[in-house]
C-alpha cells in the first residue's frame, strides 16, 4: 500500500523526491482539475505516477487532501475518515462504537465547517452505499474526490460519480528520452554512478521498464544493495523479479 493512506495530506510534496519528469502537460491538466472543478480521475497502471502527479498538483494548487485507503465497505471507509475530517481528536475506541449513521452525521457536519477534498488511491470496489455518501460530500461547497485506479473497471459505483472523461486525467509511459533523463536521476540518487555501473545496466533498465518510472526508481533503488551483486558484476534477473514483485 501507499504510505500515504491514513494520513492528512497539506498539499506538500514528499521532501527528497526525484524530479518529476515528462509529466508537464499532465500536472497542468489536473491543476485545472483541481482549481475549478470537484472531481479527478487518474487512470494507468501501477508504477506509472499517479500519486506522485497528484501529490505535486496538489502542492501546486495548495489544495487540502484527505488521504483514505482503499475500502468498498462504507462503515469502515467513515471510520477511517472520521479522526481526519474531525475538529477535534477522537479516541479510536469511540470511533468504533458508532453506528455508520452518526459516523455519516458527523463527518458530514467536520467537512461543512471546513471543506476538503478527499483522496483515494487504489481503491476496493464501490457499493452503492459509499456511492451515495460521497454524492453528499461532493454537494458540499469546496470539497472535492481524487481518484486514483488502473482503470474503470476497478471503480463500482466511484464510476457514477467520475463518469465525465473531461475529468479524467490519463497516464502513459515516459518517452524513452524522459524515461533515460529519469534513470541517470535515479542511478545518481541510489549512488549507482560511483558503483561502476556501465551504459549496459542502462539499456537493461530502459528496455524493462518500458517507460514505468516506479520501475526505473525501483530497479535502481534495488540495484544498490550488496545482494544483487556478485563478482563485481550486478545480477539483473533477480533484480528484476523482485522489481515485479514490489510493485505487483
Amino acid at each position: 500500500m501507499p504510505e500515504h493512506r491514513g494520513s492528512v495530506e497539506t498539499g506538500t510534496a514528499a521532501s527528497g523526491a526525484l524530479p518529476l519528469i515528462g509529466r508537464r502537460r499532465e500536472l497542468q491538466a489536473l491543476g485545472a482539475l483541481f482549481a475549478h472543478g470537484s472531481r479527478v480521475l487518474v487512470l494507468g497502471p501501477r508504477g506509472i505516477g499517479k500519486t506522485r502527479l497528484i501529490q505535486e498538483s496538489a502542492a501546486a494548487g495548495g489544495i487540502s487532501l484527505l488521504s483514505l485507503g482503499a475500502r468498498g465497505s462504507l462503515h469502515e471507509f467513515l471510520q477511517e475518515l472520521l479522526p481526519l475530517a474531525g475538529l477535534e481528536t477522537i479516541p479510536s475506541d469511540s470511533v468504533r462504537t458508532l453506528s455508520s449513521q452518526a459516523l455519516q452525521s458527523r463527518v458530514l457536519a467536520a467537512l461543512q465547517a471546513r471543506p476538503r477534498w478527499l483522496w483515494i488511491d487504489d481503491p476496493a470496489p464501490a457499493g452503492a452505499r459509499l456511492y451515495r455518501f460521497l454524492q453528499r460530500v461532493l454537494w458540499i461547497q469546496g470539497c472535492g474526490l481524487a481518484v486514483c485506479a488502473q482503470n474503470r473497471e476497478q471503480l463500482g459505483y466511484l464510476g457514477r460519480l467520475l463518469w465525465d472523461p473531461r475529468e479524467e486525467v490519463r497516464l502513459r509511459p515516459l518517452a524513452r528520452r524522459d524515461a533515460a533523463r529519469l534513470v541517470g536521476e535515479a542511478m545518481k540518487a541510489s549512488g549507482l554512478e560511483s558503483r561502476g555501473c556501465s551504459e549496459e545496466f542502462r539499456r537493461q533498465v530502459l528496455d524493462a521498464a518500458a517507460g514505468n518510472p516506479g520501475r526505473i526508481v525501483t530497479l535502481c533503488r534495488l540495484a544498490a544493495q550488496p545482494q544483487y551483486w556478485h563478482g563485481g558484476r550486478l545480477m539483473f534477473a533477480p533484480l528484476w523479479i523482485d522489481t515485479l514483485t514490489q510493485l505487483a
